[in-house]
């Protein structure tokens, strides 16, 4: 069985006034407890399963989720079971009830392949479910919201989260439907499982590690069948993959460097999804990339402050500047962007790009221009290399401006080229992207120092040291740019696999 359901951030102690708006009429509630299962390293949480026996007013039932369904349609079994002796309090772990379901052999294949290690408790929840269930736009969604706690390793966390589960119809109504409740009570996506909390709190840890990019999510075979809507629609999913980890982490407090870092990317390579494949972009959200700008910004700011204070400040104290001010982000502006992903709009252009990335095309636009989603995804890279190209040559005599713009092509121009390496052969894919990797590097270092120029510049009448800085950082960032030509033109000479 396939689950698709969509959690959310619940304040501690606002659960109340949920019950209040959507009403006490057809609510059951339940007392559950659970007890999440996992190897000593954590074999099953590292590939996306959860293992429990749960008791859901004295009733309990083993469940395995997991497998391969995506970061919102994930597969799920679940088994009716009984305490094997009558003295037994709780019933015996049995992985072999799993057996006859999809997701179940995909565990028995996992553990078999790591020498069919033993399962240990991890983590315990307790915590009490109120349910409804609802009709929006088609669909069939069970609204469950759960209040309780999750104990691991003696520490404990609250729970506090609703969970909305489509149970039959259109995606389309959860995810309108989870838009709702996001906007009228201020709730935020949060892509973190109980038993991933329980995970968390064993190992003592506040955030989970930050989540990169993915491979793309197709083989050459399917690459070369998708129609353009399709191929967006894959190309979204993978982005969100990304962006949803990291995004959630950030929402529930991370300053993590890297959590920021991989949202940054992850929404770059979003917006480079959408211009590649423009002639199939028109059933994006509207409005999607007005709404994340604000956030997508204030990442920049709080890299371009991390890089500035961590690698640039260094050696200019090295070279004899001491350079006041060039921390981190400050409280107040890593609270802003905290505050910024959990907001109405970036939240809502999440939920509707997630509705996007799960609908099927039925009416054939996805078919509409010259061929396969995968020859509009090649001309978009001939189109990129052939500017970036350009512009190599003379690199360090372009406006910085200009430079910047070839920065974000070159970025584009790796980010599409990986959409569309399944497709092609393995070691030239391999050959070209090892060439684009010192480029990006090099024009990322150059692009660096101009920036720190331009902070530390605006700052000289209140850093002493600003003006000296300021000259060394130039001086480094045009041999930063003559570097970064070359870098460039070693790519240009490299054979596109394309």
């Amino acid at each position: 069985m396939s689950e698709r359901d969509i959690k959310l951030h619940v304040e501690p102690g606002r659960g109340d006034r949920l019950l209040d708006a959507l009403g006490h009429r057809r609510t059951r509630r339940s007392a559950l407890s659970a007890i999440y299962f996992d190897t000593p390293d954590l074999l099953l949480s590292r590939h996306r399963f959860a293992l429990r026996l749960r008791s859901e007013d004295g009733r309990w039932v083993q469940t395995l989720e997991g497998g391969t369904g995506g970061a919102d349609d994930r597969l799920e079994d679940e088994v009716t079971v009984v305490p094997d002796r009558a003295d037994a309090a709780v019933p015996a772990l049995d992985v072999e009830r799993h057996r006859g379901s999809k997701v179940g052999r995909e565990l028995r294949a996992l553990l078999k392949r790591h020498g069919r290690p033993r399962l240990d408790e991890v983590c315990r929840t307790e915590f009490t479910r109120v349910r409804r269930v609802l009709r929006a736009r088609g669909a069939v969604v069970e609204w469950a919201l759960d209040a309780g706690e999750v104990t691991a390793a003696g520490r404990s966390q609250p729970i506090s989260e609703l969970e909305l589960e489509l149970k039959s119809g259109d995606p389309a109504g959860l995810h309108a439907l989870a838009h709702q409740f996001q906007v009228l009570h201020g709730l935020w996506i949060d892509p973190v499982s109980q038993s991933q909390r329980g995970v968390l709190l064993r190992a003592d840890a506040a955030f989970h590690p930050p989540v990169k990019a993915s491979h793309a999510p197709w083989s050459a075979k399917q690459a070369r069948a998708l129609d353009g809507a399709a191929m967006l629609r894959c190309m979204v999913r993978a982005c969100l993959a990304q962006i949803l980890p990291n995004a959630g982490e950030i929402a529930r407090g991370s300053r993590d460097p890297e959590h920021v870092h991989q949202l940054r990317v992850g929404l770059r390579r979003l917006r480079a999804a959408a211009r590649g494949m423009r002639p199939f972009a028109l059933r994006l959200p509207q409005g999607w990339e007005a709404a994340v700008m604000p956030v997508f910004d204030a990442l920049g700011d709080a890299r371009d402050q991390h890089v500035l204070s961590t690698s640039i400040a260094p050696r200019l104290r090295e070279a004899g500047a001491a350079i006041a001010g060039a921390g981190g982000p400050s409280e107040e502006e890593a609270e802003h962007l905290r505050q910024l992903v959990r907001g109405a709009a970036f939240q809502g252009s999440l939920l509707g790009l997630m509705a996007f990335a799960e609908a099927h095309d039925d009416d054939g636009e996805g078919r509409a221009g010259k061929g396969t989603g995968l020859d509009g995804l090649v001309r978009a890279l001939r189109k990129l290399a052939r500017q970036v190209a350009r512009d190599a040559g003379g690199f360090e005599t372009l406006p910085f401006a200009r430079q910047h713009q070839v920065r974000k092509r070159l970025k584009r121009l790796r980010y599409l080229a990986e959409f569309a390496a399944s497709a092609f052969d393995r070691g030239e894919t391999g050959a070209w992207l090892r060439k684009v990797s010192p480029a990006q590097d090099a024009l990322g270092r150059h692009i660096d120092l101009v920036l720190a120029s331009q902070r530390l510049a605006a700052s000289a009448g209140a850093a002493p040291d600003a003006g000296f800085a300021v000259g060394w950082l130039q001086a480094k960032s045009e041999r930063a740019a003559r570097k970064a030509r070359k870098a460039l033109r070693r790519l240009g000479e490299a054979r596109r696999f394309w």
